[in-house]
């Protein structure tokens, strides 16, 4: 990137951006404007041939670096090493230099994660979840990928993950095959180091343990369990997917993927405890889910919901809003809130959303 911007910017900022402002002028006051646009005509193929080698850079192996979120430990070794050059004294730098370096052990050593993070990630009209506790990170779904080969695993997930200092998934779970959850997969799974995977579609993940109810696994203080599919679980795609209770001391968090009414009536019946502080709403809040008693059992404070903005399929329909509202549902939705961060700790939990985070001048100005 360095490289290609000192090239890039210098031919942008001196030539490309004034003779495009320059012929514009001229193409709208010049009486007889054919050869502005036989130049015009030329500049767009040079802009072509320019992004068509931009392209090529971009898909040599190791053009882009994803780095970690530079910590305050970084930040103050990175000042020392400068300050140390800038002053040049040597006995002033190596104690500077052991000072900073002690700060920044303490400081590094108060990241770890004491108690468990569960993140909705905006992948647009898709799904996916991230659960971070102490040193273990576990990937619900990755989000869809696209005809033209651009994938919300590459383009979010990765980073997101990357950029907390993850190099290993230890649990990966695939709700189920839509493309919407499943798509980016393989792109994920190629740039990821990855432990378990659990999905109810093994017929598309072979190397994947089958999703099947009554599966848990515990971190720590943090408690996993399936509690769908089973073996007489609804048939169809979505009514397959894996349903995840997280349990943390008392707070409980469930993810549902796509299940329909079929499904919700069904663990209904079976007597399954789907009570939880925070649900992540069925199918994107989708007509096909979410029927009152089903709401009623889970008795969320919390409603999320992951869906494209403007998306084809109106998700979440407004049916299914009103049912969560009307019960006193706070809901943080993917298309207005942006990602949201869920801190869980032994007595209760915050949530809290990308917008609220990095809020925007004019939003906030009135």
């Amino acid at each position: 990137a360095i490289v290609v911007n000192l090239i890039a910017i210098p031919i942008f900022s001196l030539v490309i951006i004034p003779l495009t402002l320059l012929l514009t002028g001229l193409a709208t006051g010049w009486p007889d404007a054919t050869f502005v646009i036989y130049f015009i005509g030329l500049l767009q193929l040079c802009l072509m041939h320019i992004y068509t080698v931009f392209e090529a850079i971009a898909d040599v192996p190791f053009s882009s670096l994803r780095l970690p979120r530079a910590n305050m430990a970084v930040t103050l070794i990175a000042v020392l090493i400068t300050s140390m050059l800038l002053l040049g004294k040597r006995m002033w730098s190596m104690l500077t230099f052991v000072s900073a370096y002690v700060v920044g052990c303490l400081l590094w050593s108060s990241q770890t994660l004491e108690h468990p993070v569960v993140s909705l990630l905006d992948v647009g009209q898709g799904l996916t979840m991230v659960v971070r506790h102490q040193d273990k990170t576990l990937v619900y779904d990755v989000g869809p990928r696209y005809r033209t080969g651009f994938n919300t695993a590459e383009a979010v997930l990765l980073p997101y993950l990357v950029e907390r200092g993850v190099r290993h998934v230890d649990k990966l779970i695939i709700s189920h095959a839509d493309n919407d959850h499943i798509g980016g997969y393989d792109v994920f799974t190629q740039a990821m180091s990855v432990g378990d995977v659990l999905t109810s579609r093994v017929d598309k993940i072979p190397i994947a343990s089958e999703c099947l109810a009554g599966t848990h696994w515990n971190w720590g203080e943090l408690e996993f369990e399936i509690l769908s599919p089973s073996k007489n679980t609804p048939i169809g795609s979505n009514n397959l997917s894996c349903v995840l209770m997280l349990k943390y001391y008392d707070t409980r968090v469930l993810l549902t993927g796509d299940i329909e009414r079929p499904v919700e009536r069904y663990l209904l019946e079976q007597g399954v405890n789907v009570q939880a502080d925070i649900v992540l709403v069925p199918h994107q809040g989708s007509q096909t889910s979410s029927i009152a008693a089903f709401i009623d059992a889970v008795n969320p404070a919390l409603g999320l919901i992951a869906a494209g903005y403007r998306n084809q399929y109106r998700h979440p329909h407004g049916s299914v809003v009103k049912r969560y509202t009307e019960r006193g549902i706070e809901l943080l939705q993917t298309p207005m809130h942006g990602s949201v961060e869920i801190t869980l700790d032994q007595r209760s939990w915050s949530a809290r959303s990308y917008r609220q985070s990095h809020p925007r001048p004019w939003r906030t100005a009135y």
